[in-house]
């Protein structure tokens, strides 16, 4: 005789820190939450919205939290640097978790900038003891984060609508670089440093093509497909920004003899060296 189905419940995995949601014959669904309470109020939204499939939920009918935690399990393992969306996930979610989707508005996108704190002093045993508030261009990039989740769900059709996301006004662009002398002292220091010198190198690079730093990091002497590759022979670099895609603004290879993208001359006579590596 089979055993009766248990129906929707909640499961702790003891390596993980939120609470799951089991179901027959359903993959295990996480709640986002690390506490009981809020998991069951999770799980409640779970069993009154089960059996909807192929149907929209209304904004006032679903929580952030659970917009978010679909855009974590969906679509951030599909980007090159998922990290970066959990860490604005781990923000976002102590304050929008239980939040309806039909909360969303100016007023509680300002309340959120008020609310979100960074923690500048801790206490002996690493307890945070002292916050001061977060910039206004991590607000808006987190909130940026929120908007991309609304967006996702209504065009996998977990959502009829998404809400506009207000950001903070854009901050204005730092215009300070690196004096010629300072970027000599920061090579130098590194060079001259114990077992340090791959970090010239690698300051070299961000100096002469402007490379973001992930993209210095997969960066080779031979063509490849996890990241680009100088090509020393022709004279020019070519990067990509993540796995099989060319960036846009590196689909042209940069040739000579742009000063600000030929390649240092010292990593000719480092080749041989360094083998297929940057």
């Amino acid at each position: 005789m089979p055993r009766p189905a248990k129906g929707a419940r909640l499961h702790k995995f003891k390596h993980r820190p939120h609470w799951y949601i089991r179901d027959t014959a359903q993959p295990d669904r996480s709640t986002g939450h690390t506490s009981r309470e809020q998991a069951e109020k999770a799980l409640a939204a779970y069993i009154a919205t089960k059996g909807r499939k192929g149907s929209a939920n209304e904004p006032g009918n679903i929580t952030c939290g659970e917009v978010l935690t679909i855009y974590a399990e969906e679509y951030a393992p599909t980007v090159a640097a998922p990290e970066r969306i959990g860490y604005a996930l781990d923000a976002l979610i102590p304050f929008w978790a239980e939040l309806k989707v039909s909360h969303v508005k100016g007023e509680t996108c300002r309340r959120y900038a008020k609310f979100r704190k960074k923690v500048i002093k801790r206490d002996a045993e690493g307890e945070p003891i002292e916050w001061a508030p977060v910039s206004a261009g991590t607000v808006r990039r987190e909130l940026g984060t929120l908007q991309a989740a609304l967006n996702y769900c209504q065009s996998e059709g977990f959502l009829t609508s998404a809400p506009l996301v207000t950001l903070p006004e854009k901050p204005e662009a730092k215009e300070r670089w690196l004096t010629r002398d300072e970027a000599a002292r920061l090579i130098w220091t590194a060079y001259r440093g114990h077992k340090a010198k791959h970090i010239a190198r690698f300051i070299l690079i961000g100096l002469y093509t402007g490379t973001r730093k992930d993209a210095i990091i997969r960066m080779g002497f031979e063509k490849n497909t996890i990241g680009g590759w100088f090509d020393l022979d022709h004279g020019h670099h070519v990067s990509h920004e993540r796995v099989g895609a060319v960036d846009k603004e590196a689909q042209n290879p940069c040739p000579h003899p742009s000063p600000t993208s030929r390649p240092p001359e010292t990593l000719e006579s480092s080749r041989g060296r360094l083998g297929r590596r940057i």
